[in-house]
């Protein structure tokens, strides 16, 4: 199951996604958290299921859906403990959402900053609630004080992640917890 651990921050999300039987963390980018209203909201966090998938807009792309449960069954482990499996016979779109992606970006809002070498750079905006993959992170502050983030390397990240799924039959688990929980398992 992979696991991406978020940190919330006023005007984003950062986080980590942690792929198994591997040291790789991967860097991802989200809206802030805003009540899962759509194109202003990252997704809430919760297990999800994620599929390989195509996009007209950004190509080899991993989709969100949700498990829809409909099969309990039990069993009593060592300590003669009821364990409840669940077992998704179906998948639907994210809640309130179409078209959740994992995909290429590096920003997840419209800003302006000036770098060490005080040159303005523009950055647009390249998710409405989708999550942004990539392997450097770093936080800036805009030309009005605000501090804002983009991600590089993306499309690198987003092969190694893709490719990562397609291995494990083109779908597998998703996990999105934050960094403030204090056990962060799913349940």
């Amino acid at each position: 199951m992979l696991t991406l651990t978020r940190t919330y921050k006023k005007n984003y999300t950062r986080g980590k996604l942690k792929i198994p039987n591997s040291s790789l963390k991967l860097d991802t980018l989200e809206l802030t958290y805003d009540n899962n209203k759509r194109d202003i909201s990252c997704i809430p966090e919760k297990k999800y299921i994620v599929k390989c998938n195509y996009s007209m807009t950004f190509g080899d792309c991993l989709k969100l859906y949700e498990p829809v449960i409909e099969d309990y069954w039990y069993m009593l482990d060592e300590d003669k403990r009821h364990i409840i499996f669940k077992r998704p016979k179906r998948i639907k779109e994210v809640d309130n959402r179409e078209g959740i992606l994992i995909h290429s970006g590096n920003a997840v809002a419209d800003f302006s900053f000036y770098n060490s070498q005080h040159q303005l750079i523009n950055y647009k905006s390249n998710s409405k609630g989708c999550i942004l993959i990539g392997s450097g992170f770093f936080e800036v502050k805009d030309i009005i004080n605000e501090e804002q983030a983009y991600i590089t390397g993306s499309k690198k990240a987003l092969a190694i992640l893709y490719d990562y799924v397609k291995e494990e039959g083109g779908f597998t688990d998703l996990y999105i917890t934050n960094s403030n929980k204090e056990d962060n398992y799913y349940e």
